[in-house]
């Protein structure tokens, strides 16, 4: 009877064991704001680590003439044993042909200062002669002399290498303290394509079944959280549907003429083929019930670390919102401005896309970093809804006067009216009856209205004439 009371112990030892290094719950850590700001243990950084050996190179003549070693750099807060954290697999762009894993060091030991795992790695990039020919000037050379059926090819190669990268962290979780039920994928710009790639395409989807006798099938890698595309698109919207669990945080600026935001060829070149960018994947997600916040910024081109420090913070604000909460449903739209506006903007520049919600740019000073699992979608501690039966706006669209009646008595709200550029065309606190919003001199368009009371806050949308 001892031993069997000995066994029965040491097997709950076991199980609680397996829980800790399985499933840990990082929501109810309360002393530190975990995931939301600087933490304090001291962050390690390990680089150079081989996750994949001798794979074949990709050049001109055959599959495996040259070989490479895939690489990659680890970053990750010096923890307890046992502890562990969700994982960030952050990838580097460089259109397919060119860049290096240390181009995003900085941003990945900042992540892993916040609380996560961070592998930053390196991929196989094209080094087919038409991939390099960007380099040449012209009529030889230039962006749009670039193959584009390659550069289709090379997004595949890079996304087995990215989904291998995960499997090999996830067999040595135990060594980086990783948490294998909690991955994403981070990237800009080609990373970001390889991102939405991993995330979204599968073996079935991709259209060179040839490649696999060189470079080997998509990797299946389970419990992909969630993404971070910056500046990225996919080749088909059609791949994402119904039956992705996979969240999508996407920042885009209107002015990019690299990778459009909205659809159209990369480099705004005419010979290559329409892609669809962040804002028409957003649509889908929408229609496709996926969970998605993206972040439009006006007047901005290509590079997106001219407004790092915003959407950083609201990176981490949904990265936390998807662990932590039990039950959500988070599909968001958020529009900045840029000013002055980028010089991608003399080039090309998209309308915003519509989309049915849209907030505010989150404060994280400002916002408690303790997540209510009941109130997952909700910006601070205030409530966000549609708007009820109970406030009317009418007529709406308008070309005169619109009207607010909010049929509640007793109480006050305040209105605030932006159009999709931020700009505020109407404010008015502390209102108990109706308003009436002058809109003859307004330009027409839509416009966000926020209405907001002790307890809740509402968006809707207007129209002018």
């Amino acid at each position: 009877m001892r031993n069997l009371f000995k066994y029965f112990l040491l097997s709950i030892m076991l199980l609680c064991q397996a829980i800790l290094l399985c499933g840990q719950e990082y929501c109810n850590i309360t002393e530190s704001c975990i995931f939301w700001e600087p933490q304090p243990e001291e962050v390690i950084d390990e680089l150079d680590i081989i996750y994949a050996p001798n794979v074949p190179q990709w050049d001109d003549f055959t599959c495996g003439f040259n070989t490479t070693n895939l690489k990659l750099d680890m970053h990750y807060p010096d923890l307890t044993n046992g502890e562990i954290r969700p994982l960030v697999i952050v990838i580097h762009g460089g259109g397919f042909y060119t860049g290096d894993k240390s181009e995003n060091r900085e941003f990945s030991k900042q992540l892993a200062s916040h609380g996560f795992i961070v592998a930053n790695i390196n991929y196989r990039l094209c080094e087919k002669l038409c991939c390099k020919v960007s380099a040449l000037p012209p009529p030889v050379g230039g962006i749009c002399e670039i193959c584009f059926l390659e550069t289709k090819r090379a997004r595949y190669i890079a996304t087995v290498d990215a989904l291998t990268a995960a499997e090999y962290l996830i067999a040595n979780a135990s060594q980086y303290h990783i948490d294998t039920e909690n991955i994403f994928f981070a990237g800009n710009s080609a990373g970001a394509v390889i991102s939405l790639s991993a995330a979204y395409m599968t073996q079935d989807e991709n259209e060179f079944t040839g490649l696999t006798q060189c470079f080997g099938e998509l990797p299946i890698v389970d419990n992909i959280k969630g993404i971070a595309a910056i500046s990225g698109a996919l080749l088909d919207t059609l791949t994402v549907d119904h039956f992705d669990e996979t969240a999508a945080f996407m920042v885009h600026g209107t002015c990019d003429q690299v990778v459009v935001y909205d659809e159209g060829g990369a480099y705004n070149c005419p010979n290559f083929a329409d892609i669809p960018g962040s804002a028409l994947l957003a649509q889908r997600m929408q229609n496709e019930g996926l969970e998605y916040q993206m972040f439009t910024v006006v007047n901005m081109d290509h590079d997106a670390t001219v407004l790092l420090n915003t959407w950083f913070d609201e990176m981490l604000y949904f990265f936390k919102r998807i662990l932590c909460c039990t039950e959500s449903n988070i599909q968001e739209h958020t529009i900045v401005e840029l000013q002055p506006e980028s010089a991608g903007c003399t080039i090309i520049e998209q309308p915003i896309v519509e989309l049915p919600f849209i907030r505010d740019t989150i404060d994280l000073d400002n916002t408690d970093c303790m997540i209510d699992n009941s109130n997952c979608n909700m910006v601070s501690t205030q409530n966000i809804y549609e708007l009820p039966e109970n406030i009317k706006i009418f007529p709406n669209p308008s070309s005169e006067n619109m009207y607010i009646n909010y049929l509640e008595p007793q109480t006050e709200y305040d209105v605030n009216i932006v159009d999709l550029k931020g700009v505020s065309f109407f404010q008015k606190n502390q209102i108990r009856d109706e308003t009436i919003i002058p809109v003859k001199n307004w330009p027409s368009g839509i416009y966000m209205i926020q209405i907001r009371t002790e307890e809740k806050v509402f968006f809707s949308k207007m129209i002018v004439e």
